[in-house]
C-alpha cells in the first residue's frame, strides 16, 4: 500500500518524514515561533537546509498547545543530524539560546 503525502509530509510515520525521497527528522522542538526561526536560521547559515513544522492551529489561538506542550519542530535531513545537534547544543549553551532551552 502506497503512502499518501499531504503537503509534502508523510504523516503516517511519527519521527521521520519523507520529501522527494529525502528523510528528514526533527532535531529541535521549540517553545515558540521565535526560537524555531532562530534555530532554522542558525542551521541555514551553517549550510544545513532546515524547515519548520508548526503544530499550531491559526484560528484557535494556542489550542494546539493544550495537546502538545511545544510550538512545533525544526526539521533537517537525516544526514545532517549530527552537525545540527552540535550547532544546536552550542547555541543553547549561550545567552542567546537561554530563552529557548527545554528542561
Amino acid at each position: 500500500m502506497a503512502r499518501k503525502l499531504f503537503g509534502g509530509f508523510d504523516h503516517i510515520r511519527k519521527t521521520a518524514y519523507t520529501i522527494d525521497s529525502v528523510a528528514i527528522k526533527p532535531v529541535y522542538r521549540p517553545d515558540d515561533e521565535l526560537m524555531a526561526n532562530a534555530v532554522r536560521d542558525l542551521f541555514e547559515e551553517n549550510g544545513i537546509p532546515a524547515m519548520i513544522r508548526s503544530f499550531q492551529i491559526p484560528a484557535c489561538d494556542g489550542l494546539a498547545r493544550v495537546m502538545r506542550p511545544v510550538w512545533g519542530e525544526v526539521l533537517v535531513e537525516e544526514k545532517d543530524m549530527a552537525k545540527a545537534k552540535e550547532l544546536l547544543d552550542a547555541f543553547l549553551s549561550t545567552d542567546a539560546g537561554d530563552a529557548g532551552k527545554q528542561e
